[in-house]
């Protein structure tokens, strides 16, 4: 039996209570004074505030292509298609991306994530 196999054996074998109190990493301390916890800052609110703001700018851009497009030209070409396929791409990896974000470990600090997040499905 290998190591990977033991602790992964160990860890499922932990009650769901536990692992909400298991921090993944060791919390780093300030390098001038030691006793000191340095708790660094998320990034959760930056990813977010960006991604849905690009994503309000993609949608304004993607609803003026569906109203134009068949008004102007009156038929829908390959390259429309792709363009509507690459929309639903960018929806699809967002709500990925703030899922991660707001229930899973993404985009967090080592020590602020416990083995309850690292573990679920929101952060594969």
């Amino acid at each position: 039996m290998s190591a990977d196999t033991a602790d992964l054996q160990l860890i499922s074998s932990l009650a769901p209570a536990l692992l909400k109190t298991l921090l993944v990493g060791q919390t780093p301390l300030l390098p001038r004074n030691p006793a000191k916890i340095c708790r660094p800052p998320t990034q959760v609110p930056v990813i977010l505030g960006v991604g849905i703001t690009f994503d309000v700018l993609a949608v304004l851009c993607f609803s003026i292509h569906v109203y134009t497009k068949p008004a102007l030209s009156k038929n829908v070409k390959w390259d429309d298609l792709t363009c509507y396929l690459g929309y639903i791409c960018s929806i699809v990896y967002l709500v990925g991306v703030a899922m991660g974000c707001i229930n899973g470990a993404a985009i967090r600090h080592i020590s602020d994530v416990y083995l309850d997040k690292t573990l679920a499905k929101s952060s594969l």
